[in-house]
């Protein structure tokens, strides 16, 4: 009959290891429930989207399912396989350096997908290649820390090239703040001075901020975790939850879409640059200065726009342009 397992080996190898990927597991598995949720919403919702876009969501969906199915993986091999085995607790399973690959690729793509959107916001490739060159940073810091523990699973490895964690999750955390930052200037750029608009705007400035703050602030539990308890699976728990985060802030934002699209019918579209609006009202009106367009001073009728009845309708004014993360959106004055 084996001997029990000792005190010291239980919180010195078991607790840090076996119990903090048991804790990592539900919470990877609530987020990925929220992930199937906020897709079927999006799948039922937005059917006629172009099919790359509903391709991009389906590839985060298997991505993030597989993501979890790693860290199941390197649960059940801890806690099932080698049950009582101390020495394989002292080796990183194969299910987590999995987990570990398809973590950065997540974060890659998604980061990717808000690089698209500043860039469909501010018609510039400066800022879009800098958030891509972060995240292509990340992904590369993260694949050598994946093959280095595929080669060698020793906890001394692990440890040795935890610098590599540290400076993916910097890059990263760049890469979102670059993305944030950058989304928020150009959304408060295009303000136009009316109210209702502007306070729209200020609601998507604020949920820009918030989607990334979140990811920040995992990336940062995940970099002070895995230097404070070196040679432990406890960063695996901020870290497994940092590209959730990204799956559901991405399809969030898209499935966001149909609350902000109200253009209501038999009203007429303007397309300037970058920029569309409509007025239900006879008469002309004029682009602000504020918004770019080809023809800043353009005038444009839309008595023909009118739906019958709407003669003695309050005028209203829809802009719609490229929102965060968002793509094509409406915003009514």
């Amino acid at each position: 009959m084996a001997s029990p397992i000792s005190n010291h080996s239980i919180e010195t190898l078991v607790i840090p290891n076996c119990g903090a990927l048991f804790l990592a597991v539900p919470f990877a598995a609530l987020f990925h429930g929220i992930t199937i949720l906020q897709a079927y919403l999006y799948f039922t919702r937005y059917p006629d989207d172009r099919r790359y876009v509903r391709a991009f969501v389906g590839i985060l969906v298997m991505l993030d399912t597989a993501q979890l199915g790693g860290l199941v993986y390197g649960t059940w091999l801890y806690l099932i396989h080698n049950f009582g085995d101390l020495a394989a607790i002292q080796q990183v399973p194969l299910g987590i350096a999995a987990d570990i690959a398809l973590t950065i690729t997540l974060g890659l793509v998604s980061q990717c997908f808000f690089a698209t959107r500043v860039w469909m916001l501010s018609r510039s490739i400066v800022i879009p290649v800098v958030v891509t060159s972060f995240s292509l940073a990340q992904f590369a810091f993260g694949m050598f820390y994946t093959v280095r523990i595929a080669q060698d699973p020793s906890i001394s490895t692990f440890t040795a090239i935890s610098w590599a964690s540290t400076a993916g999750l910097a890059c990263s955390m760049t890469a979102d703040i670059t993305i944030t930052c950058s989304l928020c200037y150009y959304l408060r750029k295009i303000r136009s001075g009316v109210s209702r608009t502007d306070k729209l705007i200020n609601v998507l400035v604020l949920y820009t901020v918030n989607t990334g703050l979140v990811t920040s602030v995992l990336a940062i539990c995940a970099i002070t975790v895995s230097n404070v308890t070196l040679g432990t699976n406890w960063f695996v728990i901020p870290f497994s939850l940092v590209s959730k985060c990204y799956v559901n802030t991405a399809i969030a934002t898209l499935n966001a879409r149909e609350k902000l699209r109200s253009m209501p019918a038999g009203l007429r579209t303007m397309t300037g640059d970058r920029t569309k609006f409509t007025s239900v009202l006879a008469g002309q009106f004029r682009i602000p200065s504020t918004v770019s367009a080809t023809h800043p001073a353009d005038t444009f009728s839309d008595t023909d726009a009118i739906s019958e009845g709407d003669t003695n309708s309050p005028p209203r004014i829809v802009l719609d342009f490229q929102l965060p993360h968002m793509g094509s959106s409406t915003l009514e004055v």
